[in-house]
Order: C-alpha cells, then structure tokens, then sequence
C-alpha cells in the first residue's frame, strides 16, 4: 500500500499529511475539536449523527483498500459507494429545513449544501482510517472498533423507540 503515502487524499482531517492516529476515536475527537470550533453551536445529536458518516467512511475505505489498484481508482470506488451511503443512508433521514423553502432550486441547494457537509465527515472517516493503518494499527482493531460504535448505536435507537412506545 506504498501509493498511500503520496495519494491525493482529502486533508479535511489532518492538515499534516504525516499524522498518524493511535485509532479511530483519536482521529474522530480531532473531527469533533475542529468542527467545535467552526460551529460552536452544534448540538451533541447532531455530533452523534456525523459520528456515524464518519465510521461509515472509514468502514467503507477498509472494504476499498483490497480492491484497489491505485490510488485514483480508490477514489473512484469511494465515490460509488458514496453516492449509494446517501441515498439509501443520509437523504432519508435528514431534516427538513428550518424555514420554508417552497423555489426547487432553493430546495435543491439546501439539500446539496447538507449532503455536501455529510460527505465532510465520510471522507476525514477514510483518512482516519488511512491514517491509522499507516501509524500500524491493525485492520482488525479498526473493525472492532466500528463495530462497537454501530453497537452503540443500534443500543441506543432501540432505548429510543422502547421510550416512544412504552
């Protein structure tokens, strides 16, 4: 995986292209310090929500990494997979907006501009975890740590739903 190291990877992450993270949650507490201090005002569920764009990039960049063959064709099949995470993932779930918004093309630019901040996360969640495996750290480890946020996440919804209906 020598191509990783020159690769045009986004930066969004890390403005150091030499950092490396001991593992996942220290490259996503980073994302959170620099996304606190760009919107001070973001509220802890929204934080939860990105969490999860963000371990959902960095699950899809392990699946990637094998089957890539160079570093633009990572790139290409990032994009793919990208492109179905929101549609079947983000698009659903997002809120609609605040105020009014009866022009399409107004409607159109608030949705872009959302799934545009989304795909943010998605890609420091790839670099995360490039970053990672560059700093050595097994793919395994990686996994397991996915794993246990989207457990955490499933326990958490069904605590939510188990309220609402009980």
């Amino acid at each position: 995986m020598c191509w990783l190291e020159s690769g045009p990877l986004p930066d969004w992450i890390a403005e150091d292209a030499d950092k490396r993270f001991g593992d996942l949650a220290e490259a996503w507490a980073e994302v959170v310090e620099r996304t606190r201090e760009i919107s001070p005002r973001i509220e802890d569920h929204e934080l939860r929500a990105l969490r999860m764009v963000f371990y959902n990039g960095a699950r899809t960049a392990l699946g990637m990494l094998p089957e890539s063959r160079n570093c633009s064709h990572f790139e290409e099949l990032m994009g793919k997979r990208w492109s179905a995470f929101a549609i079947h993932y983000v698009l659903p779930f997002m809120r609609p907006v605040a105020r009014p918004v009866f022009e399409p093309e107004a409607l159109f630019a608030e949705t872009a501009a959302a799934l545009d901040h989304q795909r943010g996360y998605w890609q420091a969640g790839v670099r995360g975890a490039i970053l990672c495996l560059r700093a050595g750290v097994s793919p395994d480890v990686i996994k397991d740590e996915i794993e246990a946020v989207s457990e955490e996440v499933l326990a958490r919804r069904a605590r939510a739903e188990k309220q609402t209906n009980g």
